[in-house]
């Protein structure tokens, strides 16, 4: 990928990841600011689809990715949020308890070590099921994010002939269920704009028609056009409910990322961050991932523990941005500690390719007697 487009498209992440922060923030400490904020919410989840989708192809299908080298990037990836998230959300809800039973109450919807349980290997919104942990509602579109890396790299990189690649990538769908699958175009706008921009030049003059169409179907879907077919939420879609409206909402966002990418075909000499500045841009994107998974059980805790007048505007913005704060603290803490994720992927690889030639090698020895 590009230096100048990476950068447009971390700006992006950043810009989507602060939609989804501040939209729950209002949620607890200003319902009329979320009226407004919380379709943008979803809205921007639907942004980091898309964005997922370029991103994992610009990274496998441009530089001749091994099935080794995805899997162990998208696992340490994933895992190095989501056990901390896990993590974290727990004890906060085991203090939050003690201090707010009542608030805490509220977010209960049973089985509760069940959805930890779920959450941990990404089967927490297959088929029917909505069962991400209590104060960690965000964590629905890991699930969504994991089998859409699985069904990828399934058609990526299966082995035997085309008909032993569908069946592979049907088998996996098939474990995914149907409302993972309804938003999985979403995904695929972001892999079928990288190929296409991959594969033409720009003419001069498109990126604007681009980026009008792109700004336009962003801003009717979301203020204009109601979820349809069902209203988000509706059991038994529940996130994937409203399927049609997120699939315009991702054309527009992918109609915006081909404007990007064409804008700076055509402008080779576009004035973009760079230096520092661009070094900055790229370490809050770092930082997106983990935002979104830890601020909910923050924002929770924080609302059922500390004291502070919600009608107060000076202490809502306050305690917005103490709260980020913590978030991101919390986030330097995991980041930082990546190499060190992708390091036990790597050795568990190791260790199941061996244990696996030794009960090769032990078969073959048996038929050999």
């Amino acid at each position: 990928m590009r230096t100048k487009l990476s950068i447009l498209l971390d700006s992006l992440r950043i810009a989507a990841a602060l939609a989804v922060y501040f939209s729950h923030c209002a949620q607890f400490w200003s319902r009329d600011a979320y009226k407004v904020l919380g379709p943008i919410s979803f809205g921007a989840v639907v942004v980091f689809f898309v964005l997922s989708g370029y991103v994992i192809a610009a990274t496998t299908l441009s530089k001749g990715t091994s099935p080794h080298r995805y899997i162990v990037s998208r696992l340490s990836r994933l895992y190095s949020a989501v056990l901390p998230a896990l993590l974290l959300a727990a004890i906060l809800e085991l203090v939050g308890r003690r201090m707010n039973p009542v608030f805490y109450a509220d977010f209960s919807r049973g089985h509760d070590v069940m959805r930890y349980a779920w959450a941990s290997v990404f089967l927490q919104n297959v088929w029917w099921m909505s069962a991400s942990p209590p104060t960690d509602s965000p964590m629905w579109s890991l699930c969504y994010e994991f089998w859409y890396y699985a069904i990828f790299g399934m058609a990526i990189f299966s082995k035997g002939g085309t008909l032993r690649r569908i069946l592979s990538v049907l088998a996996v769908a098939l474990i995914a269920g149907p409302n993972v699958l309804l938003l999985m175009p979403c995904w695929l706008f972001g892999v079928l704009v990288y190929i296409a921009g991959s594969r033409s030049a720009a003419p001069p003059g498109r990126p604007y028609g681009y980026f009008i169409l792109g700004v336009a179907a962003f801003l009717i879907v979301i203020l204009v056009i109601p979820d349809y077919p069902k209203p988000l939420g509706t059991s038994p879609y529940y996130f994937s409910a409203a399927f049609v409206s997120d699939w315009c909402l991702a054309a527009g966002v992918a109609f915006t990322i081909t404007g990007f990418d064409s804008w700076l075909r055509s402008n080779l000499n576009a004035m973009l961050p760079h230096g520092a500045a661009a070094k900055v841009v790229r370490n809050w994107a770092d930082h997106t991932f983990p935002l979104y998974l830890y601020h909910f059980p923050v924002l929770v805790f924080v609302t059922a523990t500390v004291p502070f007048d919600k009608n107060s505007t000076g202490q809502r913005l306050a305690m917005t941005g103490a709260t980020l704060v913590v978030v991101l603290v919390l986030s330097w803490a995991t980041e930082s500690q990546r190499k060190r994720w992708k390091s036990l992927f790597e050795w568990l690889w190791d260790a199941v390719r061996a244990a696996f030639a030794r009960d090769a090698s032990a078969a073959l020895l048996d038929g050999d007697k």
